[in-house]
């Protein structure tokens, strides 16, 4: 149980760095708490590196498979709910939480939610590469929507409701501060409906704990049918590492820029007269009035008028 073990470092019941101090009885109980078996003739090294091996496995994010010797393993992405790719990592082994993590460290902001499959032992490797970022994001809930140490509950969130946001762009570039949310709290989640039985905590995950994804539900079980995703997803051989990376990235860009020159078709085509489309600083598409020579030249006259 990764979560115990990261839940024992947080309170200070566990420091492995003094490992070595503790008697076998402290070692015993360390273990049982973390559902680790032991023998009872096992020695105290023994004891010390079972509970090593499990800090190990959490912070690498252990890979649950390999690709067979002649392929690589694929690679992950971040996307938006449009499928817009706004970050990737190709993969040369198999995929383990820590690939996840990297791709979120290597963000400028983390997503407020991270759907992802492996959501549980995402949430622990941040929680051991990244503790003090981690406790801002989400204490010791370990990426849950509450603490994973209670019965799972519904939780409501209101800053991940879809609306208008007014962004604020004066927050130092390094503050763990949402520019949406105006929130440091972050949240790692999946979309499965069965709990893991292997991982306790994994029902503590689910998207459909927070009524105002409810609507993401269906926009992410859409995504395999997708035409985007199957043409990522589409094997391709090579024998040059450089052709591959130069191939997906291209990929990557050419589908992307299709999902938003077609968003941007879409919007021009609501827009009225004097109206324009628009970037905001968050490179996100909205619509913006544009002033005739007319009423600039009105505006001046009331300015003028004012003065007099």
């Amino acid at each position: 149980n990764g979560g115990a073990l990261v839940r024992l470092l947080q309170e200070g019941a566990c420091k492995l760095e003094e490992i070595g101090s503790y008697s076998e009885k402290e070692l015993h109980c360390l273990l049982r708490q973390c559902g680790i078996p032991f023998g009872a003739e096992d020695s105290k090294d023994q004891l010390c590196f079972s509970l090593l091996a499990l800090y190990e496995s959490v912070q690498n994010g252990a890979r649950a498979r390999q690709p067979p010797p002649h392929l690589t393993g694929g690679k992950i992405y971040k996307m938006c709910p449009h499928q817009v790719v706004c970050g990737s990592k190709y993969l040369v082994r198999g995929e383990s939480a820590l690939d996840h993590v990297d791709l979120l460290v290597s963000s400028r902001h983390w997503p407020p939610v991270y759907v992802v499959d492996m959501a549980t032992p995402v949430a622990l490797c941040a929680d051991l590469c990244y503790p003090e970022l981690t406790n801002q994001m989400w204490g010791r809930n370990q990426g849950c929507f509450s603490s994973p140490t209670e019965p799972p509950v519904s939780v409501s969130c209101p800053e991940l409701s879809d609306q208008h946001y007014t962004v604020d762009m004066t927050e130092a570039e390094h503050s763990v501060q949402h520019p949406v949310t105006k929130t440091a709290t972050r949240r790692i989640v999946h979309a499965g409906t069965q709990p893991s039985p292997g991982d306790p905590s994994a029902g503590h995950h689910s998207l459909a704990l927070c009524p105002e994804l409810a609507p993401y539900a269906a926009i992410l079980s859409s995504f395999a049918d997708s035409k985007p995703n199957s043409v990522r997803q589409r094997p391709i051989a090579f024998d040059n590492a450089t052709h591959y990376y130069l191939y997906n990235r291209l990929m990557d860009f050419l589908t992307s820029r299709e999902i938003v020159n077609r968003q941007i078709h879409d919007i021009v085509q609501s827009c009225q007269p004097g109206e324009v489309v628009i970037r905001d600083t968050l490179y996100r598409l909205g619509v913006a009035q544009i002033k005739t020579e007319t009423e600039e030249d009105a505006e001046e006259e009331e300015v003028a008028t004012a003065a007099e």
